[in-house]
């Protein structure tokens, strides 16, 4: 019984590869180009033990976290895709190619909260729109990931896959989901340090945004660096200020270019390891 979770740099694919508790192999966006196809699939294969993904999860439909599927389901074969759909007058790059994918795999459409087990791993995942987008196809998504005992449900650790969610999102979502249906130990805010869960363009005040965190209550805020720089740094290192006035043991950590990182999730300890270090995150157990 455990839960490995395992996180992508942009310069590696940009995505996060979960092995379940039964031994199912869950992938987290891709983001394969002709410039780091190689290091990607080095990448994947020394990180996982499988000949297959039995599910592919698009937490948006854009390009950049769909990019060179093709190319991972020529080495390991995709079973099934979950994405938010996508609408009707969509036009994305390579957008008929996934929709031919989509096709061949069989795809789970989320519209509305679903939960799935994969033995010990329990996955949570929700359309992430406001009330008044709710009609309309696509749309982002947020996943929970947790590692659970099977017959009671609690958790021994657990990660959120939250950048695309906008405040607009967030306002509503608190006001009426229990706060421990989002509370989770490691926060994945994305490449580029998750444009919209920081909402950089319209620049929203940074104790706001560290109130969400505050919900979310993570003890890791794991954020991408990307080759061009991050223009919103000061407003991540803000939220990040405000963050830490309230969980002064939280800690920031980029993921680089070309790095991973591990989440080892299992009964008797939780921790997350990056080149840099390592963290044990239910220092009780430890």
């Amino acid at each position: 019984m455990s839960t490995t979770v395992t996180f992508l740099g942009e310069g590696a694919g940009d995505m996060a590869i979960v092995e379940c508790g039964d031994g199912s192999t869950i992938l987290v966006d891709c983001g394969v180009t002709a410039k780091n196809r190689s290091n990607v699939m080095r990448t994947i294969f020394s990180q996982i033990d499988a000949s297959e993904i039995d599910v592919f999860v698009a937490l948006n439909v854009t390009e950049s976290r769909r990019r060179g599927l093709q190319v991972v389901n020529e080495r390991l074969s995709i079973r099934k895709i979950w994405d938010g759909g996508i609408a009707g007058d969509a036009a994305f790059d390579g957008l008929d190619g996934y929709r031919s994918l989509r096709t061949n795999f069989g795809v789970d459409e989320i519209d509305q909260p679903r939960n799935f087990q994969f033995g010990s791993t329990k996955i949570s995942v929700v359309r992430a729109v406001p009330e008044s987008e709710a009609r309309t196809a696509g749309g982002p998504l947020i996943l929970r990931l947790a590692d659970v005992e099977p017959d009671s449900m609690k958790e021994h650790g657990s990660v959120l896959f939250a950048s695309d969610a906008s405040m607009a999102f967030w306002a509503e979502a608190l006001a009426v989901l229990p706060p421990h249906t989002l509370q989770s130990d490691v926060l994945a805010a994305g490449h580029h340090g998750g444009e919209s869960f920081f909402d950089t363009k319209s620049k929203p005040d940074a104790a706001t945004v560290a109130d969400v965190l505050d919900v979310v209550a993570p003890n890791i805020l794991l954020i991408g660096e990307t080759e061009g720089g991050l223009s919103y740094r000061e407003t991540i290192k803000q939220v990040f200020a405000a963050y830490a006035d309230k969980r002064p043991a939280a800690e920031l950590t980029p993921l680089s270019q070309a790095g991973a990182a591990t989440m080892e999730i299992r009964p008797d300890r939780c921790v997350f390891e990056t080149d840099a270090g390592r963290t044990v995150l239910n220092r009780d157990a430890a």
